[in-house]
């Protein structure tokens, strides 16, 4: 499984919108979706405009993530670890 964490209006990404003139987000999800050793991407978001975009790419977006996971202080592990537990797979990390 891949996961592609996509957050809409990220900072960190900043005005970097386009590699090789195609949108950042398509790109990965695309790339994922086409890796030779990946069963199933599922991309982890909030933005009600990525997820039916990645879904038409071939990638799965079983829910929207909440918004308490999708602010600016919000950690991968954070990420990560919601993605689990929602799934199914009952993640607990040490504090």
């Amino acid at each position: 499984m891949a996961v592609v964490p996509a957050r809409a209006g990220s900072k960190r990404i900043g005005r970097v919108g386009r590699v090789g003139g195609m949108p950042l987000f398509s790109r990965t999800v695309l790339s994922a979706v086409n890796a030779q050793f990946v069963d199933q991407v599922v991309v982890s978001t909030a933005s009600q405009q990525y997820a039916p975009l990645a879904t038409s790419m071939g990638a799965d977006v079983p829910f929207l993530r909440l918004s308490e996971f999708a602010a600016d202080s919000t950690s991968i592990i954070d990420v990560l670890t919601h993605l689990c537990n929602e799934l199914g797979h009952n993640v607990s990390l040490p504090e």
